[in-house]
């Protein structure tokens, strides 16, 4: 959009936006954000025209989204991509007249944008909140610029925000108003000034709704003078140029500071863009991120049955909808159930993983490419998002916590945070070797022999347990504590200890899936329940016995004759846990 004379355009300066304090302030200096901290209640964020308050927080939680900006080499991608179901798109300013995207978000005068974005009833427009008795543009019969009758908020799904102008990137994520860089005569903790930006406001904002993965287009981050510098037509005068280039600088700085805050929020940023001179994220192919931001929409689309009473498969949906398939069924050997691989790693375990994950990638890269959710503290985090096989991956930070305690939290992670039918815990001990029989087989899954329930875990076979009494007191403390809907005791009299541990088929900790629907309703899953003697177990020994116990089918399956390694001997010592097998 062009310049116009015919716009009255409000001066610059704090001055500027004098309504922004009018509108539910906390009694305190309007430029400055408030840490709300974790336990207090969630502080108004998101207003309507009116100043009433709407709470859009985690309404996209844990999904991806595509932030859309307006540099020239947008329209060089293949845009029509993002119009694939499961794509979420956030556009700034102008780029929303080249896609039309779901949200959309401004800091500037309303006179900037083109009316077609104001007047879209699909699009959910954020704004500050001051802006909206303000006057947008439209062209008259001669193509002339001129206010509008109607004002920002007389447009549908218009939605306020406020804004503060002192940048804290230890607090940035968490302040009651959505900072959008510092005022000219203000500056940061680098000594840089000015700088404002709707990006600052849209990674905010995009963070706030829930999302936890942005990929960024049109990022280009560089301006020449005389150039095409955006994606849509306008022109810019050599001052403006040299002042854009300057702002690129500073944001790159910034949002530098505050990554390691992303990370540790478990949010991650992708640019898309090439060439960029945002060095602040790492580079993702485009392609590569749309078929990440799809992985768990199903490409074909078939309803057949779905209205009716009865006839479809109950194991396969839950009620509670944690078995709808999380990746295009492509990515999966025939017949096998959607399954998200877990590693919980910490950090002795990472030499091992750059061994193997090789091995994995090489034989089955179709592993890598299904879910896989990486647990660990910040430090393991940091260097598996470096490592080339877990680019696909999500990522789950823990905090550091004694041996006993590991149980309970763990447990809790797999509840909030797995969707597919079926999780893997994988060691990183387990290498794929060059031959073997075909893995995973269908019929491992299903109902077998006498055996009418289908089975609720599949592991690798072991032939002992210890402790020796190990499963009495388990069985103890079930009955004990009233988990237990039987009074005779079940363990005692079938396994009786031998020498230093329980001969009996078991399980391996190295190689196991279970149901995730069993894991949600069968076993306790706080770890205040825990006594002191199962605290310090490895999570593939409890659930063995809670199944065991249970009477639950338990497939066992030689893993080694169906290419996997298992080199547990070049794990350290301080890694193994109680009951760790060596073999």
């Amino acid at each position: 959009m062009s310049d116009s004379k015919h716009i009255s355009l409000t001066s610059r300066g704090v001055a500027r936006d004098e309504n922004d304090h009018k509108h539910l302030r906390h009694a305190r200096e309007r430029t400055v954000g408030f840490h709300v901290g974790r336990y207090l209640q969630p502080p108004p964020m998101i207003f309507t025209r009116d100043g009433h308050n709407l709470f859009f927080g985690d309404m996209y939680r844990g999904r991806s989204a595509f932030l859309i900006c307006s540099g020239p080499s947008l329209v060089k991608n293949d845009l029509e991509k993002l119009n694939t179901r499961g794509v979420l798109t956030c556009a700034v300013n102008n780029a929303a007249t080249i896609i039309r995207p779901h949200l959309w978000c401004s800091v500037d005068d309303p006179t900037h944008f083109h009316d077609v974005i104001w007047r879209d009833p699909a699009i959910l427009k954020f704004v500050p909140l001051c802006h909206m008795e303000k006057q947008f543009a439209v062209r008259d019969d001669s193509g002339q610029l001129q206010p509008s009758i109607q004002k920002v908020g007389d447009m549908p799904t218009v939605f306020g925000y406020r804004r503060n102008e002192d940048f804290q990137p230890e607090r940035w994520l968490y302040e009651d108003t959505f900072n959008w860089g510092n005022h000219s005569k203000k500056a940061d903790s680098q000594g840089n000034k000015g700088s404002r930006s709707v990006m600052y406001i849209a990674i905010r904002l995009l963070f706030y709704l829930g999302i936890r993965r942005i990929f960024l287009l049109g990022c280009d981050f560089r301006m020449e003078f005389g150039q095409q510098n955006y994606a849509f037509d306008q022109d810019r005068s050599k001052s403006s140029v040299n002042g854009n280039n300057s702002s690129y600088r500073i944001l790159n700085t910034r949002l530098e500071q505050l990554k390691p805050h992303f990370d540790n929020e478990g949010l991650e940023i992708f640019n898309c863009t090439s060439p960029s001179g945002l060095k602040a994220f790492p580079h993702m192919p485009y392609d590569e991120a749309i078929h990440l931001a799809t992985t768990d929409t199903p490409e074909a689309i078939d309803t057949a049955g779905m209205y009716d009473r009865k006839g479809w498969n109950q194991t396969v949906i839950s009620p509670e909808g944690n078995t709808v398939p999380m990746v295009p069924e492509k990515f999966h050997p025939t017949g096998v159930p959607t399954t998200t691989i877990v590693l919980n790693l910490h950090s002795e375990d990472i030499s091992i993983l750059k061994k193997s994950l090789p091995t994995w990638w090489e034989r089955y890269s179709w592993l890598l490419k299904t879910n896989i959710f990486v647990r660990g503290n910040s430090s393991v985090l940091q260097e598996c998002r470096q490592m080339k096989e877990l680019r696909l991956a999500r990522f789950i930070q823990f905090q550091e916590s004694p041996l006993e305690d590991h149980l309970g939290l763990f447990l809790n992670d797999l509840k909030e945070q797995i969707r597919t039918q079926w999780i893997l815990l994988m060691d990183p001990t387990a290498r794929a070797s060059e031959t073997g029989n075909r893995w995973p087989q269908a019929r491992w899954f299903q109902p077998s022999g006498d055996k009418q329930n289908s089975p609720i875990m599949v592991a690798h076979p072991w032939n002992y347990l210890k402790p020796p009494d190990l499963l009495v007191r388990f069985e103890k403390w079930l009955m004990e504590s009233g988990r237990s809907n039987s009074n005779t005791p079940r363990f005692s009299k079938e396994y009786l200890p031998e020498g230093g541990r329980v001969e009996l088929p078991t399980v391996s900790e190295w190689f196991c899936w279970f149901n995730t629907d069993w894991l949600r309703s069968a076993i306790p899953l706080t770890n205040d329940c825990f006594p002191d003697f199962l605290k310090g177990i490895h999570p593939v020994r409890f659930l063995h016995l809670c199944a065991m116990y249970q009477e639950q089918s338990v497939v066992t399956v030689n893993m080694k004759e169906h290419g996997w390694k298992h080199h547990f001997k070049s794990k350290p010592a301080s890694a193994t846990l109680v009951n760790a097998e060596v073999d």
